[in-house]
């Protein structure tokens, strides 16, 4: 019985440090403007510093920061003529 509640107890701690892990709150990912090199955040449109557009559209039509190098819905690589 002793041994049924030390591992029901280790699962319940399991549980409880799964979910305050996914409530965590993170920092958004940031890259470097390709303007002037400041860093910003992806969701960020334009660089505070020189005013360069930060956000492109992909083929598939998401919009995406211009520092990423693939698209996180489809996975299409990042190249000029691909790109809006």
């Amino acid at each position: 019985m002793l041994i049924f509640l030390l591992i029901l107890a280790l699962l319940v701690i399991a549980i409880v440090q799964e979910l305050d892990r996914r409530n965590e709150v993170t920092e958004p990912p940031s890259g470097k403007c390709p303007g002037c090199d400041f860093t910003v955040d992806a969701d960020w449109l334009l660089c505070p510093r020189c005013k360069e557009l930060l956000r492109t559209t992909c083929v598939c039509g998401k919009h995406l920061p211009v520092f990423y190098r693939h698209c996180v819905v489809c996975g299409a690589p990042r190249s000029v003529r691909d790109w809006r």
